[in-house]
Formats: C-alpha cells, structure tokens, sequence
C-alpha cells in the first residue's frame, strides 16, 4: 500500500564510466533512462571517490587485531568495497587528538593511550611513535592523507610527523599531507582532556582568514624545506574546516594560499549533527531537506573552485553521520544510517564534491547506461510504524537493447530501525564472525526483471534502497 504521506524517492542515474545526474521520481512514475549522456549529468567521478578516515589513535584497532596481526576483518571489508568500485582506498589519518599530539621516535606502542571503545581519543595527550605509521603496510593497495600538526607553535612538530611518515610509509604512498585539523576551531581558551590547557602561548589561538593561510603556508614551507623528496607542486590538503562558512575560499586563494601552487585539494568536514535516538532516526537522519540543504552550503566553495581553480577539487575528508562521544547504536548504526549513507553519497556527487572519507550509482560505459541507484527515504519501521510498510513502483524505460534489468536490495524486514543482523544486500551479509567475507543467500531477494515493450517495473520498500544493474 502507498502512504498518503510519502517523500519524493530519490533516482540517481550513474552515467559514464563516473559521471552522475539525479531526478526526484513520484509513486508509479515512469522514469525514461537516456541512451546516452545528458547535458545535465555531473563531472567525471573519480573511482576512488569512496574514501576512508581514521581518528588518529583508533587507526591501530582497525589495523590490527588483539595479538598484533593483520586485521582480517578490515581488510576483507576493504576487499569487498574496492572489488566492486575498481578504485583504491584513500585513507585519511587525522582528528583532533593527533592535532594536539607529539612524535615519540623511542615509542614502541604504534599509539598512546590506546584508543577504547567510549574513548577514542585522548586530547592533549595523544602520542605516535614509528610503529604508528607501519600500520598503513596492512593495507598494502591504500594512499593516505596524512595529517600532521598546525595546532601546536612548535614547527619541528609537523616536520618530525612529515619526515617519519615519508621515511616509513613512501612517498608514493603518500596521496596527501595535511596540516591541521579545524583550525577554525581554534580558541584562545581551549582545553583538552582533564583541562589541559591547549591554548597560548603553546597551542594556536583564535585564526581568521589571514593568520589561517599565515600559519598553513608557514608549516607547508618548513615541511618542504626540511623533508627531502616532498614534491614541489601539489602535495597538501588545506582548509579541512569544521564549519562551512570559515576560512573562506575566495579570500584565502586572495590572501595566497596558494602562491606556490601546493594546494591538491580543498576540504571540508560533515556532520548531522548530534546524535538522535531511535525516535528521531526517521524525522532527522532520513530527512531528506535537511542533509541537501546542508550539503548545499558547500556549493558556494565547489562552483567558486569550478571557476576559478579547475584544477583543485573540493572533498569532504571527514564525514559521520553524527557527533557522540558514545555510541547510539539505535540511531548511528541502523539500516536507516545506511540508507542515509546511500543519498547522502549520491548528493554529493550531484553537486560536485569530489571524493569523500567516510568516519556507485549508473555509469555509463562506453557513453551507455549501466546502472541506477533508487533511495527510498521515507521511514518505516516494524517496531513503531502503525501502517504497514509502503513502496514505490517505477517504470524504466530503458534502451533497446536492453532485455533485462537485475535488481539488488539494500534492506531489512525490520525496516529503517534494523541492527546489522537482518540487514543484507544482494542478499548478502559482511559479519565479523565471517571476518568480513561475503555470506550469500542470507535473503532470496535478488530480481531479474524482462524487459517489455522497451520497460520494466521495479518495486522499492519504504526505506529501501536498489541497486538497478541494466
């Protein structure tokens, strides 16, 4: 049955081999798939646009298991993602803590204090030794983002990072370094963990535009100078703001932050915000105004670029679907998060980010479609839903030369408030039990579809998402 109360369900058509268009589809409408690449359709996407991102200290756990031994679990995980998008993970290393922390060449733990569950980082008291940057080699096929420190005075500081991350991981395994993290966040009051104070003398205080591109500029030339075989050209992410609306684009390249022509990408930050509950899990995370009306404020940063610095793309390095201290599982790890991901992901092509480091869609291949992503957001769940679950149907018209469409679920009987346990896609599960191998046949919910009269119909649950292989 259809609810009267339904949201427009989100239609993405991947085109060329990466390049994106979007239109918002109504219950029972007929969607016409163009044979070749519209005029509307996105800039080329990377094939790495699926990125990754590490707090500083957690990175350990993720790399390695309890005995010190490779982390199965993670790499298969990567595995499984990077098998299907034919790109390589970049991985971003970074967070506050590490901000705010010091290189220990004597330390023999990779990172100190071990990062837990409900405290993964430690601000003000986090320390890497060289042990840290050996971690990366378990992930032999990644790049990094490596951060390093502007939040400290001390300018040895990021060039003991620069030099010991360089010397073990390699140059060519290095896509970025990155200095600082939310510098616009910096505060002549700040403190971190049990008050320790973070502040000046020491520490940066309160930055505007000028002493931002000031500092950024400084520690990039000292890094240069002091770590041989750093590439002369663009080598360093710069911005990497938590707030849209600081450290503004056009004046900082005014200002010249780029006068030496390092800068490889701008970047940004996202968050929903704060955490919700179960309750709040449809009204907030699944809502569709609000996650493309935040993501629009960064439109301003994209087309500025587009226009006036073609060649430096905008990314968001750093993206959660919402800030805890402690994890909310009800609402941070549910199928309505991961269906949240899916738009959220799609969005962000639409309007021109370039990659994003998270805390596929239709290409067209050879100028032909290949795939479309459908998202229906509108919330549904079996516990606390007093209707019964709604869908969509839409009609695709497709090619002529296309006799079928193959359709793949990302869904849960359960619906939107669905743990991990029931959710599938393709009919599939990652678990940790199976060290994250693929477990197939876990739902019989794969279609093929005929193709009738150049159409075919495919149904999609409330909060659902498919994957449309043509």
């Amino acid at each position: 049955m259809l609810s009267k109360r339904l949201k427009p369900v989100r239609l993405f058509l991947a085109l060329g081999e990466f390049v994106r268009m979007a239109c918002t589809a109504s219950p029972l409408n007929s969607i016409r798939v163009p044979a070749t690449v519209p005029s509307e359709a996105s800039h080329e996407i990377d094939l790495d646009f699926l990125g990754l991102a590490f707090e500083q200290a957690s990175f350990a756990r993720y790399a390695q298991d309890d005995r010190g031994s490779v982390n199965a679990f993670s790499t298969n995980l990567m595995d499984a993602i990077y098998s299907r998008t034919g790109g390589k993970p970049n991985i971003r290393l970074g967070g506050t803590s590490p901000d705010y922390g010091r290189y220990l060449p004597g330390q023999t733990q990779p990172a100190l204090p071990v990062a837990e569950q409900d405290n993964y980082q430690d601000i003000g008291h986090t320390t890497i030794g060289p042990a840290y940057w050996n971690l990366t080699k378990n992930f032999p096929n990644a790049v990094y983002i490596i951060q390093v420190p502007l939040a400290t005075t001390n300018i040895s500081e990021p060039v003991a990072w620069a030099q010991s991350a360089v010397d073990i991981i390699g140059l060519d395994k290095i896509f970025s370094i990155q200095p600082g993290n939310e510098g616009d966040l910096y505060t002549n009051t700040f403190t971190g963990v049990d008050g320790i104070p973070l502040h000046p003398p020491q520490y940066q205080g309160n930055m505007n535009n000028e002493t931002y591109v000031g500092n950024w500029t400084k520690y990039v030339s000292a890094i240069k100078d002091a770590v041989p075989g750093v590439p002369s050209g663009r080598y360093f992410t710069a911005f990497d703001t938590a707030n849209q609306y600081d450290f503004a684009v056009e004046r900082c390249f005014d200002l010249g932050i780029d006068a030496d022509g390092v800068v490889k990408e701008v970047s940004a930050h996202y968050y929903q915000g704060q955490a919700g509950t179960a309750a709040t899990l449809g009204s907030v995370l699944m809502n569709l105004t609000i996650t493309h009306a935040h993501l629009d404020q960064f439109k301003v940063r994209i087309d500025w670029l587009r226009t006036n610095q073609p060649e430096i793309p905008f990314v968001l390095n750093e993206v959660g679907n919402s800030l805890q201290p402690k994890n909310t599982y009800e609402y941070q790890a549910r199928l309505g998060s991961a269906l949240w991901q899916v738009d959220f992901y799609l969005y962000s092509v639409a309007i021109g980010v370039a990659r994003i480091n998270y805390q596929q869609i239709m290409p067209y291949e050879n100028s032909k479609p290949k795939r479309i992503v459908v998202v229906n957001m509108n919330y549904w769940n079996q516990t606390s839903s007093t209707e019964a679950r709604g869908s969509v149907k839409l009609s695709f018209e497709v090619p002529k030369d296309v006799a079928r469409l193959t359709v793949y679920h990302l869904n849960s009987p359960l619906g939107a408030g669905a743990a991990a346990d029931t959710i599938t896609y393709g009919g599939s599960q990652w678990t940790y039990d199976s060290l994250g191998k693929e477990i197939k046949n876990v739902q019989q919910d794969t279609e093929v579809l005929a193709v009738a009269d150049g159409a075919a119909s495919v149904t999609v649950a409330s909060s659902e998402a498919v994957l449309v292989w043509l």
